[in-house]
C-alpha cells in the first residue's frame, strides 16, 4: 500500500525522527506507525522503536504493516537499545525522539539529565498518564519532579485540551504544550463480513467501556442497564486488553450473561482494526465511566455516526467534548432515566447532527497532518 503525500513544504536537510512506542499495546501501535508513515515528506525519515518486546514481535509488526519497511522498525526488549540510541544522538541537532507515552520515565530522566548539553530534540505525546497531581507531601514532591522533567522537553503534545490544562495549571509546566488529536483512523467506515452476530437486526447496540480495565466499571454499568433489558437492547464490550486479572474478566462475562443472556456480546481475543470498526459502526450508545482520558476512538466513532455518548460528569473526556460544543450525557442521566427511549431522546437528532459536524471539523485529517508534520519538522 502506497503512502499518502499531503503536499506540504519541508526543509531541504534530512531529519531523523525516532518514534518511541510500547509494542505491548498491539491494539494501538500498528495504527500509529501506519498513520505517521503515511505522512511522507522529503524533509525527514522515520524510525519506529518498539519497546517492551523482542525481535519476534517486531517481525510480526513488520508483516502486519505492508507499507512500512522492516528497516524502519527497531525492537528494544528492556529499553536498553532506546537508551543507547538516545545517548549516541545526544549531540545530533537533526534528530528528534518522539515518545508516544512509552518509556516516559526513562525518556524524561534522559531529557532532564542531558538538557544543558543535548542538541537532539525530545518531545512527548501525552496520552493522559503522568499528569495527575496527588495531595500531600509526596504528591507535592512528585509534582516538582514531574514539572522539572516535563519542562526539559522541547514540546508536549496532548490529545485533548483538559490534559494540557492539567499540565499547565496544576503542574505548572511552562514547556511548549499544544493539543493535537491523532489522525482519525482511515478504517472508520470499513466493514468486515466476518462480524457476528448481525448487528443490523434492529436492536439498540450499547457499548460498555473500551477495554477489560476495571476502570470501565462493567458490572456496575450492567446492573444499571438491566432496567432496560426488555427494550430490545444488545450490550457489547471489548475484554481483550488492558487487564491481566482473568478473575475480573470472568466475573464480567458471568454477570453479563446472567442479565442479558443472548443479548450480551463480548470479545476476549484481540480483533483487527477492521473487525473493531465493523462492530463500532453499529453502536448506538457508548458508555465510558472513566475520569481520565480513555476510549477516544470509541467516542469519536459514536459521535460521527450520530450515536449517544455517556461519560463521567467529572471526567476529562466529558470536559473535552463540552469544550468542542459536542453534547454528551452523564452517568446521572442514565441513572435517572426510566426507559431507553427516554435516554435516546435526551439528545435530539438535530443536535447529534451538529455534534457530528463539529467533530468532523476538529478531526480534519489534512489539518491534523499539517500540525503533526510541524511537530516532526520543528
Amino acid at each position: 500500500m502506497g503512502r499518502t503525500s499531503f503536499g506540504l513544504l519541508s526543509p531541504a536537510s534530512m531529519k531523523t525522527v525516532y518514534h518511541i512506542l510500547d509494542a505491548r499495546k498491539a491494539h494501538h501501535v500498528p495504527h500509529k506507525i501506519s498513520m505517521f508513515n503515511r505522512m511522507e515528506s522529503p524533509g525527514y525519515r522515520q524510525i519506529f522503536i518498539l519497546t517492551g518486546m523482542g525481535r519476534e514481535r517486531g517481525d510480526s509488526y513488520a508483516k502486519a504493516l505492508s507499507d512500512v519497511s522492516p528497516r524502519q522498525l527497531m525492537c528494544s526488549s528492556f529499553g536498553i537499545l532506546l537508551f543507547l540510541k538516545m545517548s549516541m544522538n545526544v549531540f545530533a541537532c537533526d534528530v528528534l525522539f518522539l515518545s508516544h507515552s512509552a518509556n516516559i520515565r526513562l525518556v524524561s530522566l534522559f531529557s532532564i539529565l542531558t538538557a544543558p548539553l543535548r542538541r537532539c530534540a525530545i518531545k512527548w505525546i501525552c496520552w493522559g498518564p503522568g499528569i495527575e497531581y496527588k495531595p500531600g507531601f509526596l504528591g507535592w514532591l512528585g509534582a516538582l519532579v514531574k514539572r522539572a522533567s516535563y519542562n526539559s522537553f522541547d514540546q508536549i503534545v496532548c490529545l485533548i485540551a483538559p490534559d494540557a490544562e492539567m499540565l499547565t495549571r496544576r503542574l505548572r509546566v511552562t514547556a511548549n504544550v499544544s493539543v493535537i488529536p491523532y489522525l482519525f483512523d482511515p478504517c472508520d467506515h470499513a466493514v468486515s463480513a466476518s462480524t457476528k452476530p448481525n448487528l443490523r437486526d434492529g436492536k439498540t447496540n450499547i457499548l460498555i467501556g473500551n477495554s477489560a480495565s476495571a476502570a470501565n466499571e462493567h458490572i456496575a454499568l450492567f446492573d444499571l442497564l438491566s432496567k432496560f433489558r426488555n427494550e430490545n437492547i444488545r450490550v457489547i464490550t471489548f475484554l481483550n486488553y488492558s487487564n491481566k486479572d482473568r478473575q475480573y474478566v470472568a466475573r464480567v462475562v458471568r454477570r453479563g450473561d446472567q442479565l442479558f443472556k443472548d443479548h450480551f456480546l463480548y470479545y476476549l481475543n484481540l480483533v483487527s482494526r477492521r473487525d473493531y470498526y465493523s462492530v463500532m459502526r453499529f453502536i448506538d450508545m457508548t458508555i465510558l465511566p472513566q475520569l481520565k482520558q480513555a476510549g477516544g476512538a470509541a467516542i469519536y466513532q459514536t459521535v460521527k455516526q450520530r450515536g449517544i455518548v455517556v461519560l463521567n460528569e467529572a471526567g476529562r473526556n466529558k470536559a473535552w467534548m463540552s469544550s468542542l460544543g459536542i453534547k454528551t450525557l452523564s452517568l446521572g442521566d442514565l441513572e435517572r432515566a426510566t426507559s431507553l427511549s427516554e435516554v435516546m431522546g435526551m439528545i435530539p437528532e438535530h443536535v447529534r447532527e451538529e455534534s457530528t459536524l463539529r467533530l468532523n471539523r476538529v478531526l480534519d485529517n489534512r489539518k491534523l497532518a499539517r500540525q503533526w508534520k510541524s511537530v516532526l519538522l520543528t
